[in-house]
């Protein structure tokens, strides 16, 4: 019975851990940043502090929006919120 133990608890704590980093939002300013290292020359950003549903993927995701400047022209992206990864990325022409 104790050997058990040895296998069920690193199991346990993985999936904890890997449950706690997908149910909290990451903080809008991280998301980002990390969306700005995608692209050179960064002259300006903007990103929505509040949260929005989208229906993507067959599913409700959360999400933020945001915009990118740079020299040639401008983007307007949308990320998701757990894991700041960029769902949707559209160049904004004038």
């Amino acid at each position: 019975m104790k050997k058990r133990y040895f296998l069920v608890i690193p199991v346990v704590i993985a999936a904890l851990y890997y449950s706690r980093n997908h149910v909290a939002m990451k903080h809008p300013k991280k998301v980002l940043e990390e969306t700005k290292q995608a692209y050179r020359d960064v002259t300006g950003s903007a990103i929505n502090y509040t949260p929005e549903k989208v229906f993507k993927f067959g599913a409700i995701t959360h999400v933020y929006r945001g915009m990118i400047n740079t020299p040639k022209s401008n983007y307007e992206f949308i990320a998701d919120c757990y894991t700041g990864e960029l769902i949707n990325v559209q160049e904004i022409v004038f």
